[in-house]
């Protein structure tokens, strides 16, 4: 694996081996890399897709009415809500949005993507 030369050196070799689509191997599943990255990425684009449709279809239209009426009471929320959706952590909204869509509402399948099954040990759930 080359562990003995030094760091400057793996990288070289690294940086060559990426260049000819060798991304190495994972530890975890013994696998190239590049396998296991092309096996997720129809899940990233479908969840990059519905973000983008979703900030078009919501994100524009509030914008422009918070920018044509910041004096009104929805105006300033719709500002309020903007700048508490860019403070708040990432992760922790995602935790979040995880809890009500698919444990709360049971609108998104608890098991992963692609699976059907409720998760039995939820809350609420049997």
């Amino acid at each position: 694996m080359g562990l003995d030369q030094p760091l400057w050196k793996q990288y070289a070799f690294f940086l060559r081996d990426a260049l000819h689509g060798d991304l190495g191997r994972s530890f975890v599943f013994n696998e190239p890399a590049l396998k296991l990255i092309a096996q997720r990425m129809p899940a990233t684009l479908e969840l990059a897709v519905t973000a983008v449709l979703f900030s078009m279809i919501f994100g524009v239209p509030l914008g422009l009415y918070a920018g044509l009426h910041p004096d009104g009471f929805f105006g300033r929320a719709i500002m309020a809500g903007s700048i508490l959706g860019f403070s708040l952590p990432s992760f922790w909204v995602g935790l979040m949005l995880i809890m009500v869509f698919a444990v709360q509402l049971g609108w998104l399948p608890s098991t992963g993507r692609g699976q059907t099954e409720r998760c039995s040990a939820c809350p609420g759930r049997s």
